[in-house]
C-alpha cells in the first residue's frame, strides 16, 4: 500500500516536472521568436536611418523636393526594397500593423504620395503592388488616428 503511494506520487511528480519543462520551453520558444523579429525589425529601421541613400529621400520626401526626380532608379528600387520587407513582415503577422505605422508609416505615406520620387518609376506596376498596398494601410492607420500605445510591441 505504502509503496502503492509512493510510486504514483513519483509518476505524478515526474508528470508535473515534465508539462512544466514543456511550458517553459515553449515560453522560452516564444520569446526567441519575438527577439529574432525585433532584431530583423530593427536592423531594416536601422538601415533607413543610416544608409544616406535612404536618408537623402527621406529628407526630401518632406516636401516632395525636385530633386526626387534626380534620384537614381537604383536608390529608389532599394528604398522601396526596404519599406517591402516591412510590409511583408506585417503581412506575415511578424509584426502588428501599429508598430509598422509608428516605425515606417510617415515614410511610406510620403513615398506614396510623392509626384516627383516616381516620375521614373512606374508606382501602377505590379512589382510595386505590395508597397502600394502597405502605403495604403498606412495611410488608413493615419486617416483612422486612433493608434493605440499598447499595440506597439514584438
Amino acid at each position: 500500500m505504502i509503496l502503492q503511494i509512493v510510486r504514483d506520487s513519483l509518476l505524478a511528480i515526474g508528470a508535473i516536472i515534465a508539462v512544466s519543462s514543456l511550458v517553459l520551453s515553449i515560453i522560452e520558444y516564444k520569446r526567441q521568436g519575438s527577439q529574432k523579429r525585433a532584431e530583423h525589425f530593427l536592423g531594416i529601421r536601422n538601415r533607413l536611418k543610416t544608409d544616406p541613400a535612404f536618408q537623402k529621400i527621406v529628407n526630401m520626401l518632406e516636401t516632395d523636393a525636385p530633386e526626387l526626380a534626380e534620384v537614381p532608379f537604383i536608390e529608389k528600387r532599394e528604398f522601396l526594397g526596404a519599406l517591402e520587407e516591412v510590409a511583408l513582415m506585417m503581412n506575415s503577422g511578424l509584426i502588428r500593423p501599429e508598430v509598422a505605422f509608428y516605425m515606417f508609416g510617415y515614410d511610406s505615406i510620403r513615398c506614396w504620395e510623392s509626384v516627383r520620387f516616381w516620375s521614373d518609376v512606374n508606382r501602377e506596376a505590379l512589382y510595386w503592388a505590395l508597397f502600394r498596398r502597405f502605403a495604403e494601410r498606412m495611410k488608413e492607420l493615419e486617416d483612422a488616428e486612433a493608434l493605440d500605445p499598447d499595440k506597439l510591441r514584438f
